[in-house]
């Protein structure tokens, strides 16, 4: 158990490092497309 444990926090922490970088990018087009959905629709209003 004591063993393993360290391979286990490494391997968690290099998923979420690697799952954060391929999630950044799309999170940023969600905020970029909302903005110009919002502005859309304020415009047609």
């Amino acid at each position: 158990m004591l063993g393993t444990t360290p391979s286990a926090g490494r391997e968690v922490s290099g998923n979420t490092t690697k799952s954060s970088i391929r999630i950044h990018p799309l999170s940023q087009c969600q905020v970029l497309c909302g903005n110009l959905y919002t502005q859309i629709i304020r415009k047609t209003q």
